[in-house]
């Protein structure tokens, strides 16, 4: 029997790893889930930015 704890994975969920983020151009990138929502400007962080606290992050 192994009492070995399991090594915690790192959360890597942002922005720049979601499926949901669609390039506009400029430097500019929405989130597919709600166009309205800027999360990045101009290869900046927006105040926008990881708007769905992860709950919306998707693996391609």
């Amino acid at each position: 029997m192994s009492r070995r704890k399991k090594k915690a994975k790192p959360d890597n969920r942002c922005c720049e790893n979601c499926v949901n983020c669609l390039p506009l151009g400029d430097g500019d990138h929405i989130c597919n889930m709600d166009p309205s929502k800027v999360v990045l400007e101009e290869y900046s962080f927006s105040a926008d930015y990881f708007w769905c606290g992860g709950s919306l992050w998707a693996e391609e």
